[in-house]
């Protein structure tokens, strides 16, 4: 029995109809049309199938030996993972973030969560002909949002971000990108110059709290004392690179990691709405090596980090904190200004101090200590808790006060040996 069969078109009734092979009835250019309406149907329903491949993830979490890199094209940005990068779409975890066509969701309020747990996070602007922007959720640890939950990833990895770099007489385009919150711990965040002479800016910023590595910390258990080591999240910045990390209506606590500064940096906390936001806090185990220019900005800065300007590692470098300053950490310095800095002219820095510090009135807290080789320059207030050493004081002002406030002698702070009194 012939099973062979084809399609044909029927004068008679003005239809396509499925004949025979052996039916001779049948016009050639019927049979062409319909062969050409099955190709054209087959190559729509491939280009579907196509676009359907392409997810959208709300999450992505990258572990060892992975990587996410995003770029930007002509037509936008551009994902490519490294290694087997999973995640989640709608309903579907532990989906594979594929090479071609799969990105993260940028819908506002709805921003992807990047998950590290040991795998890398890289936004490259190198090759950007306009300004690059990158929002996300979550950067770092994914916090648990109910009761019962828990916190997705170590927040363990890199975070690698790369300037736009163009030749001398071009204008580089900026790098920014944003996130809900950050939790950093073990790894770097590293502020890459491109290639080429002129490099342009580049912002880490937070809507939500920031917080890098974990301090130090000791449980005494009778007579033994268990310590647990601090998680260092380090920050490099390349000469040449004006980078910025800032929590916008939050706070910024950096607790141990060493900052490497060559070019131009800026940690810095803004409060808008929430009145107890607007905090940048260095703690003990943070430590510098400064060779460029290092700004903390907040409401408040408690710089409990110790600082040696007169050190191979910082003598190079400049120091500039602007705020409410509280500082439990030493700091060590040729010559240190309690006011405000000698403005740049055309680019080039003016103020001849190592440090200045710039608020209404520093404190020396309790166990701090200002250790000032040379000149201490008193614009403002000065409260002492703890021990300040200066070969001499400059005051600068008529209503300049410094406050000495000790519980003991034990707590005495050691007196500035001599003092230049500004003419009235």
């Amino acid at each position: 029995m012939n099973r062979n069969f084809k399609v044909v078109f029927s004068k008679a009734r003005g239809a396509l109809m499925v004949v025979n092979e052996a039916t001779s009835s049948v016009q050639a250019k019927g049979t062409k049309t319909v062969i050409a309406a099955a190709v054209a149907a087959l190559s729509l329903g491939a280009g579907v199938a196509s676009a359907a491949d392409s997810q959208t993830f709300d999450n992505v979490q990258l572990n060892a030996n992975t990587t996410l890199t995003i770029t930007k094209g002509e037509s936008g940005l551009i994902y490519t993972p490294t290694g087997t990068v999973t995640g989640t779409v709608g309903s579907e975890t532990d989906q594979t973030f594929a090479a071609k066509g799969d990105s993260l969701n940028s819908t506002q309020g709805q921003e992807a969560d990047v998950i590290l747990n040991g795998g890398d996070f890289a936004v490259d602007a190198s090759g950007a002909s306009e300004a690059m922007e990158v929002t996300v959720g979550q950067l770092g640890i994914q916090k648990a949002t109910q009761e019962g939950e828990k916190d997705v990833g170590t927040g363990a990895g890199n975070i690698t971000l790369t300037a736009n770099s163009v030749a001398a007489k071009e204008t580089p385009v900026a790098l920014t990108l944003n996130a809900s919150s950050i939790d950093l711990q073990a790894g770097t965040i590293a502020f890459k110059a491109g290639e080429k002479a002129n490099q342009g800016a580049i912002t880490l910023n937070s809507t939500g709290d920031i917080v890098l590595g974990t301090a130090q910390s000791s449980k005494q258990f009778g007579a033994v004392t268990e310590t647990t080591p601090a998680v260092d999240r380090n920050i490099i910045v390349d000469a040449g690179l004006e980078a910025t990390i800032s929590a916008t209506d939050a706070n910024f606590n950096y607790n141990a990691g060493t900052v490497t500064n060559a070019g131009s940096l800026t940690l810095k906390a803004t409060k808008v709405n929430d009145d107890t936001a607007g905090v940048v806090t260095l703690g003990k185990d943070v430590s510098f090596a400064n060779s460029g220019t290092l700004a903390i900005e907040g409401d408040k800065v408690e710089l409990n980090a110790s600082y040696d300007a007169t050190s191979e590692a910082n003598k190079s470098g400049y120091l500039a904190v602007k705020s409410t300053a509280a500082s439990d950490g030493t700091i060590t310095v040729d010559t240190i200004k309690l006011g405000e800095k000698t403005p740049d002219a055309d680019g080039k820095r003016q103020e001849k101090n190592q440090i200045v510090l710039n608020a209404d009135t520093t404190t020396v807290a309790k166990d701090g200590k200002l250790d000032v080789k040379n000149t201490l320059t008193l614009e403002n207030d000065l409260t002492v808790l703890g021990m300040v050493n200066a070969a001499a004081t400059d005051v600068k002002a008529k209503d300049v006060a410094v406050n000495i406030e000790a519980s003991d002698a034990a707590d005495m702070p050691v007196p500035c040996p001599s003092a230049r009194l500004p003419s009235v």
